[in-house]
């Protein structure tokens, strides 16, 4: 499994403001919130058609992605390669349609990985 693109979003006091012009109050204390959780990683598979990621979003390989992409990640995120991270079906969402790794002691960042099988 090889990494294709590494994508990341930390948020930041500076950026309520533009968020809050961009797209309302309620936007901002979102993001507000957000910068006190705890970092996600999302992986999505590269070319992989919307309906497949619907439908693979329960069964995603993710000891696999534990394993073999984790370390790569975390070092590109500024972190120790053995950082703590834990897979969580409903880490974006409380229904399971946002699975991430979520990152023990790093907060704010939201971080998207493009992976090729």
């Amino acid at each position: 499994m090889k990494i294709a693109e590494v994508k990341m979003n930390k948020l930041s006091y500076e950026d309520l403001d533009t968020i809050a012009a961009r797209s309302g109050w309620k936007a901002r204390e979102q993001a507000r919130s957000r910068i006190h959780k705890p970092s996600h990683i999302y992986v999505w598979t590269k070319d992989e058609s919307v309906m497949e990621n619907l439908e693979n979003r329960r069964q995603r390989p993710y000891t696999i992605y534990k394993k073999e992409i984790m370390p790569d990640v975390l070092r590109k995120m500024g972190l120790d390669s053995f950082t703590k991270v834990r897979w969580s079906q409903k880490a974006g969402c409380g229904c399971g349609c946002s699975p991430a790794f979520i990152v023990d002691g790093h907060y704010g960042t939201d971080v998207h990985v493009t992976v090729e099988a």
